[in-house]
């Protein structure tokens, strides 16, 4: 029996939100920046949104089908 790993989008944003957070605090070197500042300045950008949540999922499909066929 496979078994396949689908992640919704929501799965996909926990999981990048919880790497970001622990990125942020490592990188952030500055006390008086808070996380989100320090994300916003350095990190974000709305292709990260597009690439990291819909890729994935994207990928994981094309590849089911390619596996199917």
């Amino acid at each position: 029996m496979s078994h396949h790993w689908n992640p919704t989008k929501k799965e996909i944003e926990k999981r990048l939100d919880r790497k970001i957070h622990k990125f942020v605090m490592q990188e952030n070197r500055n006390p008086h920046l808070s996380k989100e500042y320090w994300f916003n300045r350095y990190m974000y950008t709305d292709i990260h949104e597009t690439f990291f949540c819909t890729f994935p999922i994207e990928l994981y499909k094309w590849l089911a089908k390619m596996t199917d066929s």
